[in-house]
């Protein structure tokens, strides 16, 4: 009876697990493009910036009249800002004519921390522009692709005033370090559970390890690439997260089921290897959840 509950308590904070790390996956059942941009060198001038776009609107934006004021949401003035510097901003990107045909779609945003973040339905095609209220000048960049769900650039600011080249810097070479912490970490939880089931043993190790490396590298470079066109929140990816992992519970409970009992002979009370599988998985796919909130997921 002993063991039995020790099994089962196993099971039970393999669930708990689960539940309580899978929470911040239903925060947001919406994701959305984003587009970030970091600007290096401006030390401390005051500078203003906004996204020229192909197409004359996205989303809720949309290529400013010519004569209407800015609301304060179109300054970006929650982000900070001054609103005279940024009012003059607005009028200077609006007045820009761009040589390739790129529009301002009245927005404006403060670079207060360097950055310009556009989160809510970001051109598909789009150039920098900035403004430096000091001097009145505009400065506008090369032509840039959003790349991925979430895209992000780096550019610095020359001492000559120019702009730099610009630097994607969550391209697939930025994630391998999360990537293969993902991997590691959901690695070790599955070792962790297979103790209290009394499947930790030096003959089940290794083959424990290797069927874990195999299916976490596939379940991991399936949710990459997923998430690299729709994001890794929300409703959506948990479903699909919750699928990948059904898949890779029923190959581990295969092999599992053909090969543990001969390398962990089974005593009588001890549950199945099977049950073991989904209690370790259900585990991983909590701590996978918690972990993509805080990694990045998209090649």
């Amino acid at each position: 009876m002993k063991t039995l509950k020790r099994y089962l308590s196993g099971t039970l904070l393999g669930l708990l697990l689960c539940v309580l790390l899978s929470t911040t996956a239903f925060a947001d059942m919406g994701p959305k493009f984003s587009v970030e941009i970091r600007v290096d060198g401006l030390g401390e001038q005051r500078c203003y910036a906004t996204l020229l776009s192909r197409e004359r609107s996205t989303g809720p934006a949309s290529v400013w009249d010519g004569s209407s004021e800015p609301e304060d949401y179109e300054l970006g003035l929650e982000s900070g800002g001054r609103r005279e510097e940024a009012a003059a901003a607005f009028y200077a990107f609006g007045n820009y004519e761009d040589p390739d045909g790129y529009c301002f779609l009245a927005r404006v945003f403060p670079l207060e921390a360097g950055s310009l973040v556009w989160g809510y339905y970001p051109p598909d095609s789009f150039k920098l522009l900035l403004y430096f209220p000091d001097t009145g000048e505009l400065l506008a960049g090369e032509k840039l692709e959003r790349y991925a769900f979430s895209s992000a650039y780096r550019v610095a600011l020359n001492p000559d005033g120019s702009l730099g080249e610009f630097e994607k810097t969550n391209g697939p070479l930025h994630q391998i370090p999360s990537f293969l912490l993902r991997v590691a970490g959901s690695i070790l939880i599955e070792l962790a559970m297979a103790l209290p089931f009394g499947f930790l043993t030096r003959y089940s190790v290794p083959l424990l390890i290797r069927t874990n490396l195999w299916t976490q590298l596939g379940l991991n470079l399936a949710l990459a690439i997923y998430s690299h066109s729709h994001g890794a929140s929300g409703f959506f990816f948990t479903a699909v997260y919750l699928a990948a992992e059904l898949c890779v519970f029923i190959a581990e409970a295969l092999v599992y089921q053909s090969r543990l009992p001969e390398l962990a002979p089974e005593k009588e009370g001890t549950p199945r290897p099977v049950l073991y599988a989904f209690a370790a998985n259900a585990a991983s796919f909590g701590l996978g959840i918690w972990l993509a909130s805080l990694l990045p997921f998209s090649f």
